[in-house]
């Protein structure tokens, strides 16, 4: 599953198009040129790093699920 900002941040017809593909042996793909997972822990360990788009000084940040990881 892609989320909102990512795939519309990539092209339909760019270079990644239609060459998608998913290791079942490792839970983890990519579809359109953004790595996905299907398993929850393999997915959480792709998008912990991703930035979000938007002032973080308007948002509580301390409700996005990586930040209560942390902390």
């Amino acid at each position: 599953m892609l989320s909102n900002w990512a795939s519309a941040a990539i092209a339909t017809d760019g270079l990644w198009t239609g060459q998608d593909w998913y290791d079942n042996d490792k839970n983890m793909g990519a579809q359109n040129g953004v790595m996905f997972s299907n398993d929850n822990t393999v997915a959480r360990r792709i998008t912990s790093p991703i930035t979000k788009d938007g002032d973080i000084n308007t948002q509580d940040y301390t409700t996005f699920d990586n930040v209560e990881l942390v902390m």
